[in-house]
């Protein structure tokens, strides 16, 4: 993780693998739906607890001679897109061996795949492009193209980006709001449908 650039790149880099390895496409291409984030973090042998967090959303604590395996803490006090979210950053950091990360609100309000955060941990920028990419990427959101007749076009429309954000299990307050400022799925599904479908 020598710069910016290459943590949001090993992160994607890393989500995908970890497609691969775990058969995650050919699961949800199966039964339809969303990514089982929460079964996934589970399918590693990490120790997965929901409980209520006052100033986290989440934690990751890797295996060491104290504990024999690795435990994701996830909070119960946000939406379960949120959760999800949470999850799939705390899966970010088991999948690549972090070191232990308290994890608070500041990984929604960052943008994953922009470089130029000030004061952004390198580890946690890994995470973010990592949780990012697992959640959506462009298999998924070719596969819900598909099912539901939508173009690249109708990813301008924001009752579409809602109902995608539902059925890609993630939240359009902070990954699909076509007026967030962080926002850059419809350009990402523009650029990337065309390669998966």
């Amino acid at each position: 993780m020598a710069n910016e650039r290459g943590a949001i790149l090993a992160g994607i880099k890393g989500a995908l693998r970890l497609h691969r390895d775990l058969s995650v496409r050919e699961q949800v291409e199966g039964a339809g739906g969303r990514i089982d984030v929460f079964g996934d973090v589970a399918r590693l042998g990490a120790t997965l607890m929901f409980q209520p967090l006052d100033k986290l959303l989440g934690a990751y604590l890797p295996a060491d001679q104290q504990a024999e395996e690795a435990g994701v803490l996830v909070t119960t006090q946000r939406p379960l897109s949120v959760q999800r979210f949470t999850a799939a950053h705390e899966l970010g950091h088991l999948w690549m061996r972090h070191n232990p990360s308290l994890d608070d609100d500041g990984i929604l309000r960052r943008a994953p795949f922009s470089a130029g955060a000030k004061g952004v941990d390198l580890q946690e920028r890994e995470a973010d492009a990592f949780a990012s990419m697992y959640l959506v990427p462009s298999w998924i959101v070719a596969l819900h193209m598909r099912q539901q007749g939508w173009t690249p076009a109708d990813f301008t429309d924001p009752r579409v980006m809602y109902q995608a954000s539902l059925r890609f299990g993630a939240s359009y307050a902070t990954g699909a709001n076509p007026r967030a400022k962080t926002n850059r799925l419809p350009i990402y599904i523009t650029k990337r449908t065309k390669k998966a479908a």
